[in-house]
């Protein structure tokens, strides 16, 4: 079954370049292929992990339908970005400066689904042994409709931690 997802490769500033991908995007194929390349210190080489080799614009990114997955190195910071689509809502970030991300490609019925950031791994906070973890968690949660429902399971072992000045792309 077609799991799609989205890698790419971005400066803070928000430039991106990313790749769809059609096959087993969902955390324990694609996203652990993105967790290995990031812990080894190769995550300028995440766009070579996708099954589709052509660029993708980001606009996928806002397409909560279709992009079930996305995993994104933050070469500027050195994090990778997870992302999880099929939210009916779009994310509420909390702070001073950040109000409803409401990014997502309007359905013409009315239906509109966003992908949320879960959270930002950083290899000096966090081991790759957390994030396979969180991984699991999630994939042992039982699944519910939507995503609303099941909510975040992932944060149970890795917290959503967004910097000061973090350029948000979803």
């Amino acid at each position: 079954m077609g799991t799609r997802g989205y890698v790419g490769i971005r400066n803070n500033d928000g430039l991106l370049t990313g790749r769809f991908n059609h096959w087993d995007s969902y955390y324990t194929a694609l996203g652990t292929d993105a967790v290995e390349l990031y812990f080894d210190g190769k995550g300028n080489e995440i766009l070579e992990i996708a099954d589709n080799k052509a660029a993708e614009d980001k606009e996928f990114l806002y397409d909560g339908l279709f992009c079930e997955f996305a995993y994104i190195y933050n070469k500027e910071n050195d994090t990778l970005e997870v992302y999880r689509g099929f939210f009916k809502n779009g994310q509420e970030l909390t702070d001073d400066k950040r109000e409803k991300i409401v990014h997502s490609l309007e359905r013409g019925n009315g239906n509109e689904y966003f992908c949320h950031l879960i959270f930002i791994i950083d290899k000096n906070k966090h081991t790759k042994e957390q994030v396979l973890q969180a991984f699991e968690k999630y994939d042992n949660t039982e699944e519910a409709e939507s995503n609303e429902k099941r909510g975040y399971p992932e944060r149970d072992i890795i917290k959503l931690e967004v910097p000061k000045g973090y350029n948000l792309i979803v």
